[in-house]
């Protein structure tokens, strides 16, 4: 029997998140997506003014790390990310 249920964990809210809590999820949580919500409005408004000095950037500068660190474990455990 097949179930409907999906099961969805949060690894970050904004993006000066904590990692680790995502990372644990990643490695042990009983999830079948890993979301990264960091576009809450602080991070937004620093992100932007980020790009007013350097038009390159303007994005959290924690996205690759942040993605190097759980998603290995993302594929270990066939989670899908968000």
């Amino acid at each position: 029997m097949t179930s409907n249920r999906i099961r969805v964990g949060t690894g970050a809210g904004f993006s000066d998140d904590r990692f680790e809590p995502a990372l644990e999820l990643a490695e042990l949580g009983d999830i079948d997506y890993l979301v990264f919500e960091c576009l809450a409005e602080r991070t937004i408004a620093r992100e932007n003014l980020t790009r007013l000095k350097d038009p390159d950037k303007g994005y959290t500068s924690y996205l690759v790390e942040r993605f190097r660190m759980v998603l290995p474990e993302c594929l270990r455990h066939h989670r899908r990310g968000v």
